[in-house]
């Protein structure tokens, strides 16, 4: 346990140091403890000289770093060690593996964009209304049934009354009626 005086150094050293200081050696004590223990460290991963010299002077100051450093040293102690056939059973089952497997994605793909077409194609043709005639025939088509127009009893487009027969005086007469 900690005397009040350790308490005291403590708080005064984190005065001192600086705020990312211990941040970034907390960051680096995995790979210190790792190089300074007989067992491996991380795969393919080492302190640079300078970055381990730092990391040690750090230490010598900082208690919280210290006991950061004690408490990684002593989970890598109780670590236990892998089998000693793990990595020829791994390499093992590499090979037996099967090769590269064929892409199923492509295939999948094509049917999918296939589908998609489709599917627009009927919509499309589900939705076409049909076209309308063109004018010209529309217009040819239409013929007056009376030719009111040849007849000796229309003066300028009016029809004089009294003239009409009484067939073409019905026919009028429908006409204007609503």
């Amino acid at each position: 346990m900690r005397s009040e005086d350790d308490n005291d150094s403590v708080f005064e050293d984190r005065l001192r140091e600086p705020a990312g200081e211990c941040a970034r050696i907390r960051d680096l004590l995995p790979l210190y403890v790792a190089q300074g223990s007989a067992s491996p460290g991380f795969a393919g991963e080492e302190l640079a000289e300078e970055d381990r010299a730092g990391v040690a002077e750090h230490l010598v100051r900082c208690a919280d770093c210290r006991e950061e450093a004690r408490f990684i040293a002593e989970l890598r102690a109780r670590r236990p060690e892998p089998p000693a056939s793990l990595l020829s059973s791994i390499l093992e089952a590499a090979r037996k593996a099967p090769g590269r497997q064929k892409s199923t994605l492509l295939p999948r793909l094509l049917r999918a964009a296939a589908v998609a077409a489709l599917a627009l194609g009927i919509g499309t043709f589900w939705q076409r209304e049909p076209e309308p005639e063109p004018m010209w025939t529309v217009a040819l088509e239409a013929q007056p049934a009376v030719d009111w127009y040849g007849q000796d009893w229309l003066v300028a487009g009016e029809p004089i009354v009294e003239a009409l027969p009484d067939d073409m005086l019905r026919m009028l007469v429908e006409e204007m009626e609503p």
